[in-house]
């Protein structure tokens, strides 16, 4: 995971993939995120030139969650972290979590899990 920045005006959400198979994953994580968040979806996107990427075994995307230069989306994020996290897992997974993350305290520090 990873956070965006640079576009202000529009921010958003976007997946990217390096093989053509991972094409409907990214997309589908990017839209799970942009529901959840309510964000712009900027979609999937081909990137080839990531090492990243580039240089796995196994098949990966980049999930660039949201533009944390942008109010409204750094906004989003921190109202909807687990809401954020939950949309991912199930994407990755196709399964869907039996229940909502809980906070838990532990030395003055609060943990999500």
């Amino acid at each position: 995971m990873h956070f965006n920045a640079g576009i202000k005006e529009t921010g958003g959400t976007e997946v990217l993939y390096y093989g053509d198979g991972n094409k409907v994953l990214a997309a589908k994580v990017s839209k799970a995120i942009s529901e959840v968040l309510g964000i712009k979806d900027r979609g999937a996107k081909k990137r080839t030139d990531l090492g990243f990427l580039k240089g796995t075994a196994k098949p990966a995307i980049l999930i660039e969650v949201c533009f944390v230069d942008t109010k409204t989306n750094a906004d989003a994020y921190n109202k909807n972290f687990d809401y954020c996290c939950k949309a991912i897992a199930e994407t990755l997974s196709g399964k869907r979590l039996k229940e909502e993350a809980k906070l838990v305290e532990k030395k003055n520090v609060v943990h999500r899990v």
